[in-house]
């Protein structure tokens, strides 16, 4: 169809030179050309006609509000359709696609859920649907929806993507991969699919497939931060990997992503005084009863309220307890979930923060773009890891004296480290529960043990641990690892080493009270490396189970021998993987020593740096007070 060019042409008069159904074909042409202008003009003018029945002008009208900005007004007149046509599965498809353009959420799925009762074969409600369900974290019944639609849109890479994206939530990672799979195979280049399947593959311990993929959807959209953010943050997991290389890849995540945005960066305004109370912000998507939001609260409940007031810029996805608790807090708590990186920069801004804390890095839904754009004159990095951000905009970042030793280290950072007194973390239990007795004692054998998410197990971990295996006759290994192929790859590997499968236990995901009560089944804790654990290891001391770490080459690998080293056990903290398996098999042929380490662990870590809160917070905060009276000392340039 040929553009019209209107001109100064009296609209309301033009479609009464045709009828209302010639009018409507086309308005639908001009909303199918692209001409979304010239089609609500036209559609308008119908409605103005006052024709009997203009259900298709107000459903296509409320459709290109919603389109350009206008979702609320376009909602409004696309229900006036569909309650002139209570049939219309496509009227209320589309009511509910503008509800939830409007953030109305729960009349959305209403609108989604009519759809369905009217045509069940409605692939696009059913997806969106599931949508809405796993925005909720209704994750098996999103994955149905996504189920239905995928089979309803066999060549549509959407479907089994977002299927394969919730199947990944809730740990079915094999059914997971597949589904990823078909959607790369309907769309060659998919980064979303690329970046899930490297998420995928990592979970399963098959690391350098992951940073392939990783590496493949930065490639396929080079403007992915989050892409190239979770190749940096599987990259520590990587046993060839140094200080220095991982320095490098940081530095150009910087180069591509955040250097652009300096731009943006405008002079601050905060009074230079560094005696008043100070505006500090946390941003994090895990306010909640993950890790983080574990090691978080002790330091919240704990911070001079009189000195320091925190805001809290909230990307959680679902609050749970502990978010209602650390919200209490809170002097201000701000939601900002699906709010732009310019906007969250407006409200730090706006709220004259003082220092802004990173609590993410390039974890899962970091916010570094924000901290890109320094909306606060001073940036520091902290807790959900211990390493870089690459960032120029980032001034600082916190660490320890044993996860960072003064000195040789320094230079692979983009930032100014502080380290804390003791400890990076400040450790408060969740159950309340007693250790048991040696498991050893009552079994006839020792139960190694680890608990660490499965992606930190490396090549050489599961080599150390056929080498102690081997030499501690008769025990046990009870590892936490996906289930399917993952663990027949793990058993194959012991077999091939001359191990019983039969002598592996496997674990996946359990309720927190169960996750505590597997300490009760275990002598000692492997940790792995180059990757260890952090909150797994605070936990199986605090259940009385000791743990044999390897201090490697980055502040991360280093966190094994943070945590024992401010537990008063350095010893059990080995430099190679030789003085590793050593340590290990001199514990486990030594019940006696098992059995004191077990009845004292809860005492030591109890009297610890780990577990004192106040002490902790007074640490963080003499950190906070040091960067600001530096950027207070600097006048009035920025």
């Amino acid at each position: 169809m040929d553009h019209l060019d209107y001109g100064s042409t009296d609209h309301t008069k033009y479609p009464r030179q045709m009828s209302p159904q010639e009018t409507l074909a086309q308005a639908l042409g001009h909303f199918q050309a692209g001409h979304l202008q010239e089609s609500e003009r036209l559609y308008r003018a119908i409605i103005a006609q006052e024709v009997p029945n203009p259900a298709e002008a107000l459903h296509m009208l409320g459709v290109i509000l919603a389109m350009t900005g206008r979702a609320s007004e376009g909602a409004d007149l696309i229900l006036r359709a569909f309650e002139r046509v209570p049939t219309s599965s496509v009227y209320a498809g589309n009511l509910g696609l503008a509800l939830r353009m409007s953030d109305r959420p729960a009349e959305a799925l209403d609108a989604f859920t009519t759809a369905l009762k009217l045509d069940p074969g409605h692939s696009g409600a059913h997806l969106n649907v599931g949508n809405l369900l796993q925005e909720r974290g209704e994750l098996k019944n999103a994955a149905e929806h996504y189920r239905t639609a995928a089979t309803l849109l066999p060549t549509n890479p959407d479907a089994p993507y977002n299927l394969g994206v919730v199947l990944r939530e809730m740990g079915c990672l094999e059914e997971a991969e597949s589904c990823l799979r078909r959607s790369l195979n309907l769309r060659p280049g998919f980064a979303e699919a690329m970046n899930n399947l490297g998420a995928v593959l990592e979970a399963k311990g098959k690391l350098d497939e992951a940073l392939d993929c990783f590496h493949k959807a930065s490639q396929a959209d080079p403007n992915s931060a989050s892409a190239h953010s979770n190749f940096l943050f599987s990259l520590h997991m990587h046993p060839d990997m140094d200080s220095r290389a991982l320095f490098q890849e940081h530095r150009t995540w910087n180069q591509k992503h955040a250097l652009p945005l300096a731009q943006s960066i405008r002079p601050h305004t905060n009074i230079r005084d560094p005696e008043r109370p100070l505006r500090i912000a946390y941003v994090s998507p895990r306010f909640c009863g993950l890790p983080e939001g574990r090691f978080l609260l002790p330091l919240f409940r704990e911070h001079d309220k009189a000195r320091f007031k925190i805001y809290c810029y909230s990307d959680t996805p679902k609050a749970d307890e502990l978010t209602l608790e650390l919200q209490r807090y809170a002097h201000e708590w701000r939601d900002i979930r699906g709010v732009s990186d310019d906007r969250v920069t407006d409200l730090i801004r706006n709220d004259q923060v003082d220092i802004a804390v990173d609590l993410m890095l390039h974890g899962a839904n970091n916010r570094l773009l924000v901290f890109a754009r320094k909306p606060a004159p001073v940036q520091v990095t902290y807790l959900a890891y211990c390493s870089t951000t690459g960032m120029d905009a980032m001034d600082y970042r916190l660490s320890d004296p044993y996860l960072d030793p003064a000195g040789p280290t320094d230079e692979f950072y983009s930032e100014q480290t502080i380290r804390l007194p003791e400890t990076y973390w400040c450790y408060e239990p969740v159950v309340d529960l007693q250790p048991s007795a040696l498991p050893a004692r009552r079994n006839g054998f020792v139960t190694f043990g680890s608990l660490n998410t499965f992606s930190k197990v490396s090549s050489p971990t599961l080599a150390a641990w056929c080498g102690i295996l081997r030499k501690i006759p008769g025990s046990r290994l009870l590892l936490h690892a996906p289930e399917g192929q993952t663990r027949q790859r793990i058993s194959d590997l012991f077999a091939d080493e001359g191990i019983n499968p039969d002598r592996l236990r496997f674990t996946g995901r359990v309720p927190t009270s169960d996750y505590f009560k597997l300490y009760h089944q275990m002598d000692l804790m492997l940790d792995s490396f180059p990757r260890g654990g952090g909150t797994t290891l605070l936990d199986a001391l605090w259940m009385g189970v000791p743990v044999v770490s390897l201090a490697g080459k980055t502040a991360l690998s280093r966190t094994g021998w943070s945590i024992l080293s401010n537990a008063g056990l350095p010893e059990l903290a080995a430099r190679d993987a030789s003085g590793y398996g050593s340590i290990a098999c001199s514990l486990a042929r030594d019940l006696t020593r098992l059995e004191n380490l077990r009845s004292s662990l809860r005492a030591r870590i109890e009297k610890s740096p780990l577990m004192d809160p106040k002490r902790f917070a007074c640490g963080v905060e003499a950190a906070y007070l040091t960067m600001w009276k530096a950027w207070c000392a600097k006048g009035s340039s920025d």
